[in-house]
């Protein structure tokens, strides 16, 4: 097989990808959009009762900066893993968005997880954080004791059960602006774990 004149395996071997010594998940998504078009839109939101919410660029950054600082003052810092058993929502992309501002690990969960399937999860990683919702938080509550580097749950409805803080009480007693880690292209940022369904 031919593509552009020259075959595929002359392809396949003179292909390099092109990687910048230093790089920042957050900066490249985040940071340069919010301060090139603040106002933008970066997350539309739509609830289950219907309802839209729209997330700025600026807001996802302020939001982030915020859960960052928070999290640094709980003492999470590089390469701590922060795992968020969250559905798609605007906390579970700020938590991200924060982990890599910190230089952390993002591991997700999928939110339908039960109490063991979290519990590895949680264990064999070594997650320092766990970011979740009261409901997912209560179908797992007994898997989430006396797991050793599980520091710190943190409950997007607000404190609970187990000693839980609240996400958004967390943010907003923290400062607004955060520089993003000075991290390179070999440094982790996410830890994924297979649900088992591709055998």
């Amino acid at each position: 097989m031919k593509l552009s004149g020259a075959s595929y395996d002359e392809l396949y071997g003179s292909f390099r990808w092109e990687l910048p010594a230093r790089f920042n998940i957050a900066a490249a998504i985040c940071d340069r959009h919010a301060a090139a078009m603040p106002d933008a839109p970066a997350l539309i939101h739509e609830t289950s009762d219907g309802s839209v919410n729209i997330w700025t660029f600026a807001r996802i950054k302020e939001a982030a900066d915020r859960l960052a600082n928070a999290l640094a003052g709980l003492g999470v810092g590089r390469r701590a893993v922060i795992a968020t058993h969250l559905s798609q929502c605007p906390e579970n992309l700020i938590t991200h968005i924060a982990a890599h501002k910190l230089g952390a690990i993002a591991m997700p969960l999928f939110a339908l997880f039960g109490p063991d399937a979290v519990r590895f999860r949680l264990e064999d990683s070594g997650a320092a954080v766990l970011i979740t919702a009261a409901d997912n938080m209560e179908r797992v509550a007994a898997g989430l004791t006396d797991i050793p580097t599980l520091n710190h749950i943190i409950s997007i409805d607000g404190p609970g059960p187990l000693g839980a803080k609240g996400f958004w009480e967390l943010a907003a007693a923290a400062s607004s602006s955060a520089v993003s880690a000075d991290t390179s292209a070999d440094d982790p940022a996410y830890l994924m774990y297979t649900s088992g369904t591709t055998g």
